[in-house]
């Protein structure tokens, strides 16, 4: 990806990767794409219950990742630019927070914001996901 610049295949395929997801029966209670201050790239953060605050992620980055290698127009997204936080992180409790003041049917560009102890200069946030279909995979 261009250094500092999200182009937009990459707000698509967050949006895909979100929906196939929801598919797969995994909720996502917030999602964005962040580049934080002190970094030169975009992030996708991908906030579920399945990644409990302060337990091991790596079930959590499994079940995604899967889902992601099983979506061949999504292979591009890895873990190198993945993160998979907690609903109650810093992360998702910012992204919501913005959802909340600022609802929109689409995902939108934002500017500087502080979630917890990250400083982002710029987001592209999702509006927050319908809930995970009861009987999905």
């Amino acid at each position: 990806m261009d250094q500092a610049t999200l182009v937009e295949i990459h707000k698509e395929g967050g949006q895909r990767l979100i929906e196939r997801l929801a598919e797969e029966g995994i909720e996502v209670t917030a999602a964005a794409w962040l580049k934080a201050s002190d970094d030169d790239r975009y992030y996708l953060n991908i906030a579920t219950p399945i990644a409990e605050e302060g337990a091991d992620l790596r079930p959590a980055y499994r079940r995604i990742h899967a889902v992601i290698r099983a979506t061949p127009e999504l292979s591009w997204i890895g873990a190198g630019i993945s993160n998979v936080v907690s609903p109650e992180s810093p992360i998702a409790l910012g992204i919501n927070e913005i959802n909340g003041q600022f609802p929109r049917p689409a995902g939108f560009e934002f500017g500087a914001a502080r979630f917890g102890k990250t400083n982002i200069e710029r987001a592209y946030i999702y509006p927050r996901p319908a809930p995970a279909l009861v009987g999905a995979k």
